[in-house]
């Protein structure tokens, strides 16, 4: 999208209530079809997340665009994530220090420090996913970097940390720099679980496909591997 990669703060707030109350609107209905129908997400995760719309009509560059804004955990709008609705592959994002932020911490950490575990997937959907079927205490990194300052703003809230990335070689990849972050910086600070998925699934397919249940049982089997090992 060749479009400047920053807006300002005022700008980026406007956008985001406007975008948020259009999608329950006329104008966001194929919006919201294919957020609930495709996508199979919740309508109250839709609202708590604020996630939103721009409608075509608008003369905005970020027209036809589903937004999902990052905010810190305490409540912060930090940037916004978007993807085109009708071209499912076109996404775009605000210049930020992604390694400093996750997705959802606002939302999930009443969960996290509840249930004193959290699963870390790669990215808004899948966060979303799994809110939807029952996974409150999950949060996402904006692409596959996991970092040393993540795994600081996450050990703020519970020190058990599942990563679910995906089954395919960037979540190999990643799975493998996280393990080696771990050994080098981390041990003793937190417990890393590394959660391998089925080749070609990701933390949405697995949890549609199997369930909540099944997810839990292969977060709990991992955590089992990683003791014997």
């Amino acid at each position: 999208m060749n479009w400047r990669n920053k807006l300002s703060d005022p700008e980026r707030r406007k956008l985001v209530q406007k975008a948020s109350s259009t999608l329950w609107t006329s104008e966001g209905w194929d919006a919201l079809k294919y957020l609930k129908e495709e996508r199979g997400l919740s309508e109250s995760v839709l609202k708590e997340f604020q996630v939103g719309y721009v409608p075509l009509r608008v003369e905005h560059q970020l027209r036809g665009r589903i937004i999902t804004p990052i905010i810190d955990p305490s409540g912060d709008l930090i940037a916004i994530s978007t993807r085109h609705l009708h071209k499912k592959k076109d996404f775009w994002h605000e210049d930020y220090e992604k390694r400093f932020h996750v997705y959802g911490m606002q939302i999930a950490k009443k969960a996290i420090l509840k249930y004193q575990k959290v699963a870390v997937v790669e990215g808004e959907f899948d966060t979303l996913s799994m809110h939807t079927r029952g996974i409150p205490f999950a949060i996402g990194i904006c692409g596959s970097a996991f970092t040393f300052f993540q795994v600081s703003l996450i050990s703020r809230y519970a020190t058990e940390i599942y990563l679910l990335f995906d089954g395919d070689e960037g979540g190999d990849t990643a799975l493998v720099r996280a393990k080696k972050m771990y050994y080098e910086e981390l041990e003793g600070m937190v417990n890393l679980i590394p959660c391998k998925m089925p080749r070609g699934y990701d933390p949405d397919r697995f949890i549609r496909e199997n369930g909540r249940d099944e997810l839990l049982n292969l977060m709990k089997q991992e955590k089992l591997n990683r003791v014997k090992t």
